[in-house]
């Protein structure tokens, strides 16, 4: 297992803005980090500069301590013993599923029998011991991701990197291949960085989500702590569903927009302005029989339930999102309530 440390972490490419700016992040030891952004945020600069194949401008990356490449030196990929997997898979044609996942084993100079002892405990691990023999041509797409992952698996590297590996996947192979993952970091037990753009592969697997945005860091916390808590409104915005709203605050600190007042929730450093933004999710807001003060202007049908937009009678302009179990005709007027709303930070 090991530490990373990212110091000042720039990079440029000739003619364009910087790519990563000033980037100060530590990675603990066995962590399972994932970083998470729109396109063009920084996030798979950032893995290739950590897998050696890009220098930086500017700053440090060090594992352990120990410089690992700065705008002079950087240590060649080869010696950097880290494991990645890629969305591509990036798997041998013309080798056995067997053969794919000993490559990294045949090329260390690990003897047969090691190396088919350690192939076939993958194979169990990943649940691939039926297709052993099989070429990747033959296999699915979640098949061949478990193939990526168990040949990173027996290389036992310091530092695994994932770049998008379940972006090519149907819905439903991602879900499994979900619980694949956490059985791959559990059995690794190393220090795992994650890259994606998908909030819910994010918040259901990593122990903690690095938020970047145009090359910074925007935030940097437990999943848990990014959606209830958000730092700003990029965050907010980035994180699970919900609104974010203008509001008044009264002298007991409750929110206040249009005809619904609410609890607010908030920093410290937040509490004495007297206006502001609070985010609202969608399981904060109800549906209660009481006098109208809502319009239901969009409805979507989730199998389980259904998801309202609806615009407030007293702030006609704002809209909320609500989850509820029962159809509701698109005009319908209604009554609901907030239970609670976070107090976005200030610029």
């Amino acid at each position: 297992m090991t530490t990373i440390t990212l110091r000042q972490l720039s990079k440029r490419f000739s003619g364009q803005p910087p790519v990563l700016n000033d980037l100060d992040l530590t990675i603990q030891s066995g962590e399972f980090l994932a970083l998470l952004g729109p396109s063009g945020c920084g996030k798979t600069t950032l893995l290739r500069l950590l897998a050696g194949f890009e220098a930086p401008s500017s700053g440090q990356i060090l594992f352990d301590g120990m410089l690992i490449a700065d705008a002079r030196y950087s240590l060649p990929a080869e010696r950097r013993d880290v494991g990645i997997v890629f969305q591509s898979y990036a798997l041998w044609p013309h080798l056995t599923v067997a053969e794919n996942i000993a490559y990294p084993l045949r090329v260390k100079g690990v003897s047969a029998t090691n190396r088919a002892r350690q192939v076939d405990a993958a194979l169990e691990q990943m649940h691939l011991a039926p297709h052993a023999h099989k070429r990747p041509d033959a296999l699915s797409g979640g098949q061949r991701q478990r193939v990526a992952l168990a040949r990173c698996l027996v290389q036992r590297p310091r530092v695994t990197l994932l770049d998008e590996p379940l972006a090519s996947l149907d819905v439903h192979l991602r879900d499994a291949m979900m619980d694949a993952l956490r059985d791959f970091h559990a059995s690794l037990g190393g220090t795992l960085i994650y890259v994606t753009h998908d909030q819910h592969e994010a918040l259901a697997l990593a122990d903690r989500i690095a938020v970047l945005d145009t090359g910074r860091l925007r935030q940097l916390g437990k999943p848990q702590q990014l959606y209830d808590a958000p730092g700003s409104e990029f965050v907010a915005n980035f994180i699970g569903r919900g609104r974010i709203v203008p509001i008044q605050i009264d002298e007991h600190g409750r929110a206040v927009c249009g005809d619904l007042v609410f609890p607010l929730a908030s920093s410290h450093t937040e509490r004495l302005v007297r206006t502001g933004y609070a985010q609202i999710r969608p399981q904060a807001v109800h549906i209660f029989d009481g006098p109208p003060n809502a319009r239901v202007i969009r409805q979507r049908y989730r199998g389980s339930d259904y998801e309202f937009e609806l615009a407030l009678m007293g702030a006609p302009k704002v809209r909320l999102l609500c989850d509820h179990d029962q159809p509701i005709l698109v005009g319908e007027a209604v009554h609901v309530e907030v239970r609670h709303g976070w107090l976005l930070p200030g610029d």
